[in-house]
């Protein structure tokens, strides 16, 4: 969505005001070329920022620096009790993983109406890891398309790690 507004809505804003105030398409005294002009301005200014704050937020998500690689070194060394001790600071940080679709459970996350989809994941060299595989629900929008995916398409998704 920022991106239309960006592409199409604040070009929009700029064109239109430039076309009031210089060519008055439509026959505007002039008090209300200049305040039509300085309102759509305005607005594409407003519009700017706005986009400008999301950007910054999106730039400052932290991520965490655990790679599934030291995931699957931790669980394969440790119990699953330990492992999950050694793991516990990385919870709620954002993670980028990529891997094949193991399964989709339908249902998965009732509250959400999303399927549970299973991932195992993938180091550079296309080696499936051993531990652990990553249960991934999904936004709204998101969901027909977690629906169509099938076993062993390859998969990259960012998430916040739970």
């Amino acid at each position: 969505m920022p991106v239309i507004v960006e592409k199409v809505v604040i070009a929009f804003l700029v064109a239109g005001a430039v076309a009031i105030a210089f060519v008055n398409p439509f026959q505007l005294d002039l008090s209300w070329r200049a305040g039509l002009t300085i309102a759509m301005l305005l607005l594409a200014v407003l519009l700017g920022l706005q986009l400008y704050r999301i950007n910054q937020t999106e730039n400052r998500r932290t991520y965490a620096t655990l790679t599934p690689e030291r995931v699957n070194e931790i669980f394969g060394t440790n119990t699953e009790i330990q492992a999950r001790k050694v793991c516990a600071d990385y919870v709620g940080q954002r993670l980028r993983i990529s891997g094949v679709v193991s399964n989709v459970y339908s249902g998965g996350f009732i509250k959400w109406g999303s399927p549970m989809v299973v991932v195992k994941p993938m180091v550079g060299d296309g080696k499936h890891l051993t531990y652990p595989d990553y249960f991934m629900r999904f936004r709204r929008d998101q969901i027909p398309r977690a629906k169509t995916l099938r076993r062993t398409e390859k998969v990259s998704a960012t998430g916040r790690n739970h």
